[in-house]
Parts: C-alpha cells; sequence; structure tokens
C-alpha cells in the first residue's frame, strides 16, 4: 500500500516574505512546532473558520485533531507551546491564551486580553519560570514582545 501524504502549499508570502501562510492539513497553518515527542503541533485555521490545533505524527504523518473550537478555542491560533506537564497554551490572534489538557480533553482560558494590550498575537513563549511571553504585531514592520502572563498576573511590555 502506498503511503499518502498531505498536500502543502504556500497560498500566500506577505511584504519581503515576512507573512507565510501554509495551507494543507485541512488548514491553514500559521502555527508549526514540535512537541516533546517529536510531532509537529499545527494551529491555525480554515479560512477564518474552524480554527483549531492539529497533531502531525512524525513519521506516520497521521493528522489528528487535539482541540478545535467546538472544544473552546476561541480564534486562529498563531502561538503554540508545551508546558514541563506536557499540557499546551495556544495563543490566537486576538491575543487569548488558552490551556489545552489532552487526555481528557479540557480548553480553558488562561488569559484574555481585557485591557488590549495585543493588538496581533503572533508567536507564544514559555520560559523555564513558567512565564508566557508574546510577539505582538503593532503594524506593518514593528512589533512588541509582551509577557508574563504566569500566575494570573496580566502581561506587561
Amino acid at each position: 500500500m502506498r503511503r499518502r501524504e498531505p498536500a502543502l502549499a504556500i497560498v500566500g508570502i506577505g511584504p519581503r516574505a515576512r507573512n507565510l501562510v501554509f495551507t494543507g492539513f485541512g488548514m491553514n497553518v500559521y502555527e508549526m512546532t514540535a512537541d516533546r515527542n517529536g510531532d509537529l503541533l499545527l494551529g491555525g485555521d480554515n479560512w477564518g473558520v474552524g480554527q483549531a490545533v492539529k497533531r502531525l505524527a512524525i513519521p506516520t504523518l497521521k493528522l489528528t485533531t487535539v482541540a478545535g473550537a467546538a472544544d473552546g478555542i476561541s480564534g486562529r491560533v498563531e502561538g503554540i507551546s508545551q508546558s514541563p506537564d506536557g499540557s499546551l497554551f495556544a495563543l490566537t490572534s486576538a491575543g487569548i491564551i488558552h490551556r489545552i489538557h489532552e487526555g481528557p480533553l479540557s480548553v480553558t482560558t488562561h488569559f484574555a486580553d481585557a485591557t488590549n494590550k495585543i493588538t496581533t498575537g503572533k508567536d507564544l513563549g514559555l520560559a523555564r519560570d513558567g512565564a508566557l511571553y508574546i510577539a505582538n504585531r503593532g503594524g506593518w514592520g514593528w512589533g512588541t514582545s509582551i509577557g508574563s502572563t504566569r500566575r494570573g498576573r496580566s502581561p506587561s511590555r
């Protein structure tokens, strides 16, 4: 039996190749990172709807949905980080950070940007001390780094 590989294509490139949008795997991929097992975690949406975090198993290329809109993901996922306990943090473009626990699945809002400090969340980093840092796009060609959201504190610039 011949192994079928998913199709992957670049469908949009922004100014000076800064914004890449990959399509394939049943979604537009705005975030791609490896989990601690070496599989790929993909974040994105399907043309504005169907936002999800998916896992692409390596080397089998089996694609599974970790969590989606029906589970509580509330926007296009543009940043993913995995915590030491195995749970995932997913940043949406609206600046909301969801914490995803697998087995059994639960999606909770870890942080919501009530003060509108985040213009467009673009990536998420998790420091060793548990602090989360957000890459915030402020406009064409500039942005800020915002952190930390640990222990319920609001991020600061």
